[in-house]
């Protein structure tokens, strides 16, 4: 009988977190694909949990074990009316993170709240059953965070490869009815052998007096709860600002979060008692690797770092969360204490540390937060021990504050000499994070970790434009071969560089989502107003305002809609590239910026290209490149309708032929329905 309950838990956590991924799939399109839409989803998702498990402690301290049984059979059948699921067009009235939250509640929040409240009510029926283990019901727990894993597991590795976004809700449907009847393999025994009473039994007084339950526990668990959470959120914006947001890249952090969960919940927890030292050395070794290559911050090798850490952290902080569990009858009060420490992190990640640190400088405040936390929870855990050792050292009273002035000290001073930089400008929105500084002669626009945008400040060079977009690069074969031209899109403003290759007579529309990003453009770059001609800039996202845009018959349309070095998916899907090409003359050019440390975007291209059956060439500027002119290295990619467009391409700029020119194979094409980020990433 005991599986029926350990199914219950599994599959209750997999069809939970795989609604999370569909349905912010679902959304990224509709919010320009910012990173920061799973950031919202996560808040909305941990304050729902947190809900849940303050209804189950209620419902069953005030109305009896029996009686929740029928409630919440009752709840099962009612969320049926919530379906099918589906979203509808943002509302631009409302920021996008209150608009996504209204989303969520109005598509999911139902059955969402359903799921959430399975894992302390099916414990709290287990510890009422005749089972022998009653009385540890934890061991469920890891059950629930289990099949959480397997669904970050299983869905970008095998639904998001082999389904379309519509399969999958199919295969969700049928999953969550096969969770309402694995209710019912059980109910027969919780029934006859639950009390009539409230479930425990005189009420609150007796319920808190119970061992374990007292006020420092409670802000302990939250404590806790709240640190390896916040660190979990912290790194997954570092991977996402820089890659891409999608299901593949949340599952990392989150599926680490959960793994530590299940290995410290289980029956027999593992914890190895060398983890501390190994916590000690990589912390050491970290700091080392940041503050050498303080560029690296949001690298691929920096990925591993971060990974390292979370798991490191996560795992002594939920050794210290099963440690300190109290007996069963108090599992859902320390519940409550975990969705609360789990909301509150996502709460100061997701809008607190945008909203006071909007003009920060520093892209990883929501990172230094967490690691403040973990270090807190630590504190708290050994404060008897730390007050006994620092009474026996009294020389430590004076000692340790000045170690740590010192290590302040040094962390500026390593700041202060990175190259001589001024900061001119910062911002953080739901966008990403915008810096802009002045290094040497240069005025560098940086989103993330990634140059935007760079403009040298004498005035004779000031007009020159620089990095992907320098006379040098492929873009000027671009503009070389399509010969006379009137009218000019650009999906994605940066720093405004590309109209500087603008002539009199000429139409631009230049497609922005982030009002910072144009913000940035006019107050601290100037080629927007040495442009010889005045650009309309349309704000909103590029492809949704492009197919709104009636009447343009675009000779040139560049697609350089880049979030730091994550790529919006839905601008490079089939769907997408329709979309373009209904705005696009008949021998017009279709242009990407493919340039991108992570992804090989070419080949995503290539592979539409060939779906369509479209000519396309590509071309690489990888060196020797002179920095000091403002080089840099540069890939693009061109897709017309004319086939001896693309042949002048080849034959004349020593362009390659996309859809000859590739060793790889071609792949299913990306679609608004499909994507396989896989593709890319092990391709590059």
């Amino acid at each position: 009988m005991s599986l029926a309950y350990t199914t219950i838990s599994f599959l209750a956590s997999f069809m939970l977190f795989q609604i999370e991924l569909i349905i912010a799939k679902l959304l990224l399109p509709l919010y320009g694909g910012s990173y920061f839409v799973w950031t919202t989803c996560m808040m909305f998702f941990t304050a729902l949990l947190f809900l849940g498990y303050v209804y189950a402690d209620f419902i069953l301290r005030t109305v009896g074990q029996r009686l929740y049984v029928k409630i919440h059979v009752a709840l099962l059948a009612l969320t049926a009316l919530a379906f099918p699921i589906s979203v509808q067009e943002p509302d631009a009235n409302l920021s996008p993170v209150l608009d996504i939250i209204f989303s969520l509640a109005r598509n999911i929040g139902a059955p969402f709240l359903v799921l959430c409240v399975t894992s302390p009510l099916i414990q709290r029926w287990f510890s009422f059953s005749k089972q022998p283990s009653r009385s540890n019901p934890y061991f469920l727990y890891a059950a629930s965070n289990a099949g959480a894993l397997l669904a970050l597991l299983t869905y970008p590795t095998v639904f998001e490869p082999l389904f379309t976004v519509s399969q999958q809700l199919l295969i969700w449907y049928a999953g969550y009815a096969v969770y309402v009847i694995c209710h019912f393999f059980c109910l027969t025994e919780v029934l006859t052998s639950a009390p009539k009473s409230a479930a425990y039994g005189t009420g609150r007084s007796q319920a808190w007096a119970t061992a374990g339950a007292g006020p420092k526990m409670i802000f302990y668990w939250t404590l806790v709860s709240a640190s390896t959470c916040a660190l979990m959120l912290a790194v997954t914006n570092a991977i996402t600002l820089d890659i891409a947001s999608l299901p593949l890249l949340w599952m990392l952090p989150l599926g680490i979060y959960l793994l530590t969960i299940i290995l410290n919940f289980q029956r027999k927890p593992w914890y190895p008692a060398y983890l501390n030292i190994i916590c000690l050395v990589l912390g050491c070794a970290a700091a080392v690797f940041l503050i050498r290559t303080p560029t690296e911050l949001f690298s691929n090798r920096a990925i591993v770092f971060h990974s390292a850490i979370l798991f490191i952290a996560c795992m002594i902080g939920h050794r210290n969360l099963y440690q300190s569990k109290p007996p069963a009858a108090q599992l859902t009060t320390y519940y409550v204490c975990i969705g609360f420490g789990g909301s509150l992190a996502a709460f100061f990640i997701g809008v607190g540390i945008p909203f006071f640190g909007r003009h920060l400088a520093l892209s990883l405040a929501d990172y230094l937060l967490a690691i403040a936390l973990v270090v807190a929870s630590l504190l708290v855990r050994d404060a008897s021990q730390i007050q006994a050792f620092y009474r026996k050292r009294k020389v430590l009273v004076i000692a340790l504050p000045v170690l740590a002035v010192g290590l302040v000290a040094a962390g500026v001073t390593v700041v202060v000499k990175r190259g001589q930089q001024k900061i001119l400008y910062s911002i953080r929105n739901f966008y990403g994070i915008s810096r802009v500084i002045d290094k040497n002669d240069t005025r560098i626009f940086f989103h993330g970790s990634t140059i935007h945008g760079a403009q040298f400040l004498d005035a004779e060079r000031k007009a020159r434009p620089l990095l992907y977009f320098h006379p040098k690069s492929p873009v000027a074969d671009v503009f070389e071969a399509a010969g006379p031209r009137k009218q000019i899109g650009v999906l994605g403003l940066g720093a405004g560089s590309l109209s500087a290759y603008s002539r009199e007579g000429e139409e631009w529309d230049f497609y922005e989502i982030d009002p910072a990003v144009l913000d940035i453009a006019e107050r601290f770059f100037g080629y927007l107003d040495m442009s010889r001609v005045r650009p309309r800039i349309v704000l909103g996202d590029g492809r949704l305002s492009l197919a709104r845009a009636g009447g343009r018959a675009y000779d040139l349309l560049f697609m350089d809609a880049f979030s730091s070095d994550s790529v919006p998916v839905h601008l490079i899907t089939r769907e997408a590239v329709r979309v373009y090409l209904s705005r696009l003359a008949q021998n017009g050019l279709l242009v990407f910026n493919i340039s991108n440390r992570y992804l090989n975007l070419r080949i995503i291209l290539r592979d539409i290209a060939v779906a369509e059956d479209l000519p396309a060439a590509f071309k690489g500027h990888y060196g020797p490149v002179d920095e000091k002119e403002g080089e840099s290295a540069s890939e693009w990619f061109v897709i017309s309708r004319s086939t001896n467009k693309i042949a002048e391409f080849v034959a004349k700029y020593g362009w390659s032929d996309a859809r000859t020119g590739m060793l790889e194979p071609v792949r299913r094409p990306w679609t608004d329905q499909y994507v396989n980020i896989l593709t890319a990433l092990l391709a590059k």
